[in-house]
């Protein structure tokens, strides 16, 4: 009979071993799969960025992290907000106004002459042509203007119209004179009998009047 020892059979030492180490395997396993659990939960951040419009109330957002880790089922993902939700509002275009026609009114009328002075021989006759320039309210919506012109001072009148298109804010009306040159009105201004006088009696009324100039030799 062979003598007894403390250590007992080595092959029940043995299996007790083994059972000892498939033990200790199995609970690597479970607390790794833990740790790797947690480490996912807690360690893995990923920054992402998610846009909702100014309508809408909510945003979902998708993705898969970086790890290549599968999540366990029952894990949770923690989104932090990296910044304060903010909204662009939406910019409403300024209409445009739209320019409304003014009242067809006169605004003002001018007289120059052609030639600007008259000049030649002392006792000659010239022609000068008074050219009236009637200007309107920009923008408006055309029509008629009527007046009455002279060249003599006002002792005798005629009458003519013009006819504005809408938007067009000036026209010429030309009518001619001739005048004598003598020796007394010589590089003096004309004598006034000689004015021209353009008064507009519709739509307003504007008068102007101007002079002719003249030289002779």
């Amino acid at each position: 009979m062979p003598p007894f020892t403390r250590e007992g059979d080595p092959r029940r030492r043995r299996k007790r071993l083994l059972i000892l180490l498939a033990a200790l395997l199995l609970l690597f396993a479970i607390v790794g799969g833990i740790l790797l659990d947690i480490s996912i939960k807690a360690n893995t951040g990923q920054r992402a960025v998610a846009t909702r419009a100014p309508e809408e109330t909510e945003t979902k957002w998708s993705g898969t992290t970086t790890t290549g880790h599968k999540l366990t089922p029952g894990a949770t993902v923690t989104v932090p907000a990296l910044a304060p939700a903010t909204s662009t509002p939406g910019v409403t275009p300024t209409p445009t106004k739209s320019e409304e026609p003014v009242p067809f009114q006169v605004q003002s009328v001018e007289i120059t002459f052609d030639p600007p002075e008259a000049t030649g021989s002392c006792l000659s006759i010239v022609t000068v042509t008074y050219i009236a320039t009637i200007m309107v309210a920009p923008n408006g919506p055309g029509g008629i203007v009527d007046f009455d012109y002279s060249s003599n001072n006002g002792q005798s009148y005629e009458h003519a119209e013009l006819t504005f298109a809408p938007g067009e804010t000036s026209q010429t009306f030309t009518f001619s004179r001739q005048l004598t040159l003598s020796i007394q009105l010589g590089s003096l201004a004309l004598d006034v009998k000689h004015t021209g006088i353009v008064t507009t009696t519709s739509p307003n009324t504007i008068t102007q009047q101007a002079t002719p100039k003249v030289g002779c030799s």
